[in-house]
């Protein structure tokens, strides 16, 4: 992936910092949308989950080395493709 641009929205380089900076870590949902939101009543759990969702595909697409990987009900953890860890 390396000399790949990545065409990212904003919200969706937000998530990508944000797993980014707790590399290794599961993030929560309410974590990631806290980050993103504050207090904004308007927004919407769902915006994380879409965010999350054209992110992990934009980087399969790319070629990246890394992947979001999924842990039902807890959140979500950047790794490297191809490792294995928890199951969600």
């Amino acid at each position: 992936m390396r000399g790949v641009d990545l065409e990212l929205t904003v919200g969706e380089l937000a998530v990508l910092e944000l797993l980014l900076h707790r590399s290794g870590r599961i993030v929560s949902k309410k974590h990631i949308f806290d980050s993103l939101y504050g207090r904004d009543k308007a927004a919407d759990l769902s915006n994380v989950e879409v965010f999350v969702s054209r992110l992990r595909r934009t980087l399969s697409d790319a070629g990246a080395e890394v992947g979001i990987k999924v842990f039902r009900g807890m959140g979500y953890r950047l790794e490297k493709e191809g490792v294995r860890g928890e199951s969600g």
